[in-house]
Order: C-alpha cells, then structure tokens, then sequence
C-alpha cells in the first residue's frame, strides 16, 4: 500500500483533476469544513486522489493543508454521507454532529434511523438525542451474557 501511494504522489493530476481540486478547495475554505458541503467536497478529494501531486497520503493532505486530522476527515465525509442517505425522505439534519450516531450504520439502517428520528420528533426541532435514540433503535448494542457465577453457586452447594 505505500509503494502505491508513493506510486501515485508522483502521477501529476490532469487539468481537470486540477480544476476539481481547485473548486474544492475553495468549497472547503468557504464553509470552514463546517457543514455537509465540506464532508462532500473532502470525499470527493479522497476518491479522486486529487491531492496526490502534493502528498502521500490524505492524512498528510487534511493535516498539513487544512490542520484537520483524518478522523476529522471521515467524520465530516461520513455525515456528508447521512446527509444525502436522510434528506430524501425528509429529514432536515442541522449540522454535522447529528449525524455523528448515524455514521456507522448501514445505508439501510441509516435511512431506517431518519424515519424512526421523524416518528418520535413529530414537529419538533430535531436535536442530537433523537439521532442517538434512532441509531439505538435501529441497531442495538450486543449485550455480553453476564459470566457465570461460580461463588454463588459453590456457597449454595456448600449450604445444602
């Protein structure tokens, strides 16, 4: 994998690529990184490989070019992500950490999530805690069966 990023940083962009960069990273300057705009803008930054001419790796290009760590990156890419899962059937996210319980989810529970999130809202101004109870509902924590208790059971044997 590092040959091939190293493979890549030298594989100078096309024109286009370059434009695309350019427009880009202007998208991501104007909203700060801040909205869903900047999730979209970085992903499509990442999948492009669009800053390969002037680093290894994504991480190098978030860190040095914007000061935002990768998982800064992803998390940013991952509500962008949501963000078009969830508008489609109305759901009107307000920023960025909303989306945050959603982003491990699969499409399916994701879009499962923003119609249990419109359910228990009602008219309501959505807020964290609904996305957090949705991404609960939709896909619940796995509860480890307690161990088995061994000194109770020997203290019971002991008595009878």
């Amino acid at each position: 994998m590092k040959n091939e990023n190293m493979q890549n940083h030298q594989k100078p962009l096309s024109p286009a690529e370059k434009q695309a960069l350019l427009e880009c990273e202007k998208t991501f300057q104007q909203c700060l990184g801040a909205s869903f705009e900047g999730g979209r803008v970085l992903q499509q930054i990442r999948d492009g490989e669009l800053y390969r001419e002037a680093f290894t790796t994504f991480a190098d290009y978030c860190a040095e070019k914007w000061d935002c760590s990768r998982s800064r990156a992803d998390r940013l890419i991952g509500a962008w992500r949501v963000y078009q899962l969830v508008t489609p059937i109305g759901v009107k996210l307000g920023h960025e950490f909303q989306a945050r319980p959603l982003i491990s989810l699969t499409d399916d529970q994701i879009v499962a999530a923003g119609k249990w999130v419109l359910k228990i809202a009602g008219p309501k101004k959505l807020t964290s805690e609904h996305f957090r109870l949705a991404a609960a509902q939709v896909n619940p924590p796995t509860l480890k069966p307690p161990p088995p208790q061994r000194a109770a059971a020997q203290s019971s044997d002991q008595a009878a």
